[in-house]
């Protein structure tokens, strides 16, 4: 019991200070579309106010890269203590709401500002999170990453499915990093890329290490990170080309 307890305060206090790493990172991603990205994007000149500032936030979408680390190490450690079913309908509970009334608003904002025609066969193809599946492009760019987890929620889910979560992991990340690998060397095919979220996938791994470290302290584990750290740095890379 004593063990138990003292697992329940650790754990309390990494979510907290979770909490505020997510929180440093999502005010990263918007200092970095507000003073920099949306001007780059719609090919504008950068407001001298924000000048001084873009050093640092043109590097703000690293937040993204941080959220998903912080995903792998989260979902993984959910992972080990649920049940599929609870998996599931944690998952759509924290997200689909949410998604489907910000799907609607920046539906709204894009036609009042003149980006998109209002479309509600755009709505609905966004809401599969596989717009292009459907002839139609995302409704809001930023929605990229949110497809990426959902990939990752389906690995993780495969695995809770399979009743053999603890076993397979491990073994499954290093095939998962191999296919990413590829990516980084410029060998796998685009749609492969996209199934796999081969340029992204490394992040997740690297936290999906991290709480089996912190788990269970050993050489493996530590391997896992480093691998996943060196695949990350190598799509990075690729992604500066």
């Amino acid at each position: 019991m004593t063990r138990t307890v003292a697992m329940g305060q650790n754990t309390t206090q990494r979510l907290n200070g979770l909490d505020a790493l997510r929180g440093l990172a999502a005010l990263s991603v918007a200092a970095f579309h507000l003073t920099f990205f949306r001007f780059v994007l719609f090919g504008t000149t950068i407001p001298s106010e924000f000048i001084a500032t873009t050093s640092a936030t043109r590097y703000g979408y690293l937040g993204v890269h941080v959220f998903f680390v912080i995903s792998g190490f989260v979902i993984t450690m959910t992972a080990s203590d649920t049940t599929a079913e609870k998996f599931i309908a944690s998952r759509v509970a924290r997200l689909l709401p949410l998604f489907i009334l910000c799907s609607a608003l920046s539906l709204i904002a894009v036609t009042i500002t003149g980006h998109r025609e209002p479309s509600f066969a755009l709505y609905l193809a966004n809401l599969t999170l596989a717009p292009e599946a459907f002839g139609q492009p995302f409704i809001d760019g930023v929605y990229w990453s949110l497809r990426c987890e959902v990939i990752f929620y389906v690995f993780i889910l495969s695995l809770i499915f399979s009743g053999r979560l603890s076993e397979l992991l491990y073994p499954l990340c290093l095939g998962w990093l191999a296919v990413c690998a590829l990516y980084g060397f410029g060998l796998l095919p685009s749609i492969m890329r996209r199934a796999v979220v081969a340029d992204y996938a490394p992040l997740f791994v690297i936290g999906i290490g991290i709480y089996l470290w912190r788990d269970k302290p050993n050489f493996r584990h530590m391997v896992l990170i480093g691998l996943a750290t060196a695949t990350a740095i190598l799509n990075e890379l690729r992604h500066l080309k």
